[in-house]
């Protein structure tokens, strides 16, 4: 909020919160914590634990989840999009799915022509990792790397948030000003569209009163973000039970088909966030079923999500592993 140049970038508090947790966990990798028998760990620790990138990478798993089984479970009310949103969400989506072909194309043409011409053994694979990471966001990058790394592709997790992070940058350095730019210009469809101080520093005004959710229960007997948390754990609860189900019993079906083993993957525990999106539907379905709906506010829901993104990001950044970043740096 006092410095401009993050105004002037718009750069997000989770971004900057990132950084500094890289900072710190870098640093305490480097100059390592003394034991009280005179040897040093290669870590900073903290009450006995030692402060790792790769600790923070259950912070992104579970961050990651939680984000989109609170997507499925917001509820809205039924509207009809005008023809131009429609429209600008279809060319949305198009220039998204040319952007995810076209990234790993040329991301694996680059790790190809980099191993050429330096004699490296760098798996192509890393370069088609680029479009989970800097096209999807860190949890994809995470999700598909954790499989490929069972698969023989070393570093894949780190080398996926490092291209994620790279996606945020390039929002902030490119993106923000480009944008910046066309408001300025008056060329944007939404006239309401504007830079306020509010939203260039970050802080709300004190005599700014936006209402934050709606009360749904009595506080005396239950919370209302409660009564949404306690909604969101039963989802991430049923997801665990009916995940850990498949994996024992119908992954098996498809260990050792050459053609059908790729299927079995969809069982295993890194795409949590595909059947906790599908968990989040029928959860939401059955407390319409039973007259529940109207309990659950969808901007309250929606302070969750921002949330748990919040803090998707900050453990991206702080879970990148400084001397792997180092070692890929000119290929990346």
């Amino acid at each position: 909020a006092k410095i401009k140049l993050f105004q002037d970038y718009l750069v997000p508090a989770a971004i900057i919160g990132g950084l500094i947790g890289f900072a710190i966990v870098a640093a305490g990798n480097w100059l390592g914590t003394v034991n009280p028998d005179g040897s040093k760990t290669t870590a900073l620790v903290l009450g006995g634990v030692a402060i790792t990138h790769k600790g923070f990478n259950t912070f992104v798993f579970h961050a990651f989840n939680v984000s989109f089984m609170s997507l499925l479970l917001t509820t809205s009310e039924k509207t009809d999009l005008p023809k131009a949103i429609v429209r600008g969400g279809m060319w949305q989506t198009c220039i998204w799915s040319i952007s995810l072909g076209g990234q790993a194309l040329v991301g694996g043409i680059i790790i190809w022509l980099y191993n050429l011409l330096s004699g490296g053994q760098l798996n192509e694979l890393l370069g088609f990792l680029v479009t989970h990471g800097y096209t999807q966001g860190p949890g994809q990058a995470f999700v598909m790397g954790s499989i490929w790394e069972k698969n023989g592709v070393g570093n894949a997790v780190t080398i996926g948030l490092i291209y994620a992070a790279m996606g945020f940058f390039t929002a902030v350095i490119v993106g923000v000003p480009i944008a910046r730019w066309l408001v300025r210009k008056g060329v944007n469809t939404n006239k309401r569209a504007s830079l306020s101080r509010e939203f260039l520093v970050g802080l709300m005004d004190e005599k700014t009163n936006i209402p934050n959710g709606r009360e749904t229960t009595h506080a005396s007997n239950i919370d209302t973000l409660s009564y949404h948390l306690a909604i969101l754990g039963v989802t991430y609860l049923l997801t665990y039970l009916e995940l850990g189900w498949l994996q024992a019993n119908v992954k098996p079906l498809f260990t050792g088909n050459k053609w059908l083993e790729g299927v079995g993957v969809l069982c295993s525990m890194p795409m949590f966030f595909v059947h906790g999106l599908m968990m989040g539907y029928f959860v939401r379905k059955f407390l319409e079923f039973v007259g529940a709906r109207r309990f659950m506010d969808p901007v309250v829901q929606t302070r969750i999500t921002g949330a748990s993104v919040d803090f998707l990001v900050v453990a991206t950044l702080t879970a990148i592993e400084f001397t792997i970043l180092m070692e890929y740096a000119l290929p990346i």
